[in-house]
């Protein structure tokens, strides 16, 4: 008896955790699911073919960490200040330091866009649509979904389709190379591995994150209160985000790359037409999901960092949205366009900005002014520290071995 009574303020009490984690589940998830984008996923399989799993699947466990804390950062302060990452860079540090970091993730990110609608534009091909119609009919639904429904509604669906990217576990299970091929090495080691390393680092965490993850925060009105709940929906994302990348590197090593990694063949190289297919619509989904929470990174940082009055930034961020996303789009139907180059070089571009947004992140997040829920542990701030450390230490590694042949 009780044992009974004792079990329903628990059950309670889990019911309200679960509830709170319902009420704050998107940013986390769709900045961590969003990192896997399609040009991720390209840079992904170019890696996983080339060099193998060996190295590349156990760099993603500390990688998927290290990125968890430095969002939570980004979570914590835009909570704590009910302010985004520009706008605290503009006020609270420099306005030429926020213009400069607004510069640099738009173009980053318009790299990135160009290689999401590739990815939708691949995945629809394999499917009978010519690329001259699925790309501008994919820049349509995304241009209409982000700029004529509410951010709360977007982010529900994007939510939705961001989860199908559990696709390519069951394609991973199913075409995985034998474990007898696995090697301790991996399996080219010529002078172009530091430039993968250095991509798939900058694929784990990129700046644009960072900001959406504060904007989107931000427009949620989330409060410090609820910053708890607000890590689980950080650790869903990153035991997805971690889970899908592994998933498609040992998906890309059963294939070894002989005469060059061709991304609008690579569908049809999985042995059975249904594994293609499921791939197709994974590599969709990461690419609508990317190009709307990319895309919206670099609009509200640009809109912010060029109006300091919000009710301007709305026209500012569907302008600078609407032509990113065009001009990404029109770039994929240049004839001969090498993108398993521009998703791996996206993906460098991203790890060597990092460090600075790392460093800028934990200055704003050490401010005296924060409230003690909302300012950094010590805790935070080694692994603050690691991060920028680790994203330095691969844009050396590049340097030292030297560019991609």
């Amino acid at each position: 008896m009780l044992g009974t009574v004792r079990a329903v303020p628990g059950s309670r009490a889990w019911l309200r955790r679960a509830g709170a984690a319902l009420v704050v589940l998107g940013p986390g998830l769709l900045s961590m699911a969003g990192d896997n984008d399609a040009g991720g996923l390209l840079s992904y399989a170019a890696t996983g073919m080339r060099f193998g799993p060996s190295l590349f699947v156990p760099l993603m466990i500390p990688l998927v960490a290290l990125s968890f804390a430095v969002q939570e950062m980004a979570m914590r302060l835009a909570a704590a200040t009910g302010r985004s990452f520009a706008a605290l860079l503009r006020e609270r540090v420099d306005r030429r330091w926020a213009v400069l970091a607004a510069v640099d993730l738009a173009l980053t990110n318009w790299f990135s866009l160009v290689t999401e609608f590739a990815g939708m534009g691949i995945a629809l091909a394999h499917f009978g649509v010519p690329l001259v119609v699925g790309v501008p009919a994919a820049l349509a639904v995304v241009l209409v979904l982000a700029t004529c429904f509410p951010y709360r509604s977007v982010e529900r669906l994007a939510v939705g389709v961001a989860v199908t990217s559990v696709l390519f576990l069951p394609i991973a299970f199913r075409v995985h190379p034998p474990l007898a091929d696995v090697a301790l090495l991996p399996r080219h080691a010529g002078p172009d591995l530091g430039f993968y390393i250095l991509a798939t680092v900058g694929n784990a965490m990129a700046p644009w994150m960072v900001f959406f993850q504060a904007k989107a925060v931000q427009a949620k009105g989330m409060t410090v209160a609820e910053v708890p709940a607000g890590r689980w929906d950080l650790a869903a994302g990153s035991v997805l985000q971690g889970a899908v990348a592994v998933a498609v590197l040992l998906i890309a090593a059963a294939a070894p790359m002989t005469q060059g990694f061709h991304a609008a063949t690579w569908l049809g190289r999985l042995g059975a037409p249904w594994l293609g297919d499921l791939l197709a619509v994974g590599l969709f989904d990461a690419g609508f999901v990317a190009a709307i929470t990319v895309g919206l990174s670099s609009a509200w940082a640009v809109a912010e960092t060029c109006t300091a009055r919000p009710e301007q930034a709305g026209g500012w961020v569907r302008g600078v949205y609407a032509a990113g996303l065009a001009t990404a789009a029109a770039a994929v139907l240049v004839p001969h366009l090498p993108l398993d180059l521009v998703a791996v070089g996206a993906q460098a571009a991203s790890g060597i900005l990092m460090p600075p947004v790392v460093g800028l992140l934990l200055v704003l997040c050490n401010e005296r002014s924060l409230a003690q829920r909302g300012r950094n542990s010590r805790l935070a701030n080694v692994a603050g520290a690691i991060a920028a450390a680790v994203f330095t230490l691969a844009s050396l590694a590049l340097l030292w071995s030297g560019p991609s042949a």
